[in-house]
This record gives C-alpha cells, structure tokens and sequence, in this order.
C-alpha cells in the first residue's frame, strides 16, 4: 500500500519552487481532494507552508 503522505512531502522536498494542489494530484495520480487533506496534515505538523498567488496556493516544505 502506497503512503501517500510521503509521496506528497517527498514532492515538496524535491520542488523547492512550491507546487499546487493540482501539480501534486498530477505527479502522485491522486485526487485533490485526497492531496488537501495531506497538505491539510502536513500544515498541522507545521511541516510545510503555504502563499497564495492569484487563486492558486502554492505549497512548501519547512526546511530547517
């Protein structure tokens, strides 16, 4: 069984540009609305971070 949760945060890592919601339902072949409940996970660990730009948001992993 696949982790998804680890496909999206190994994404994050690997684009240090940020990626949306729909870049990251592309390169994992899952649905949006699977992708923002791991983004939604992954802000709560305060593991990545998000910035708007227009009306897509763009998506960052916290490197410390």
């Amino acid at each position: 069984m696949t982790d998804y949760k680890e496909v999206i945060s190994g994404f994050l890592k690997d684009n240090p540009q940020g990626l949306s919601i729909e870049d990251l339902s592309r390169k994992a072949k899952i649905g949006r609305q699977a992708v923002k409940v791991i983004l939604a996970e992954l802000k709560g660990e305060k593991k990545i971070t998000e910035r708007a730009i227009g009306r897509v948001k763009l998506h960052y992993w916290r490197f410390k």
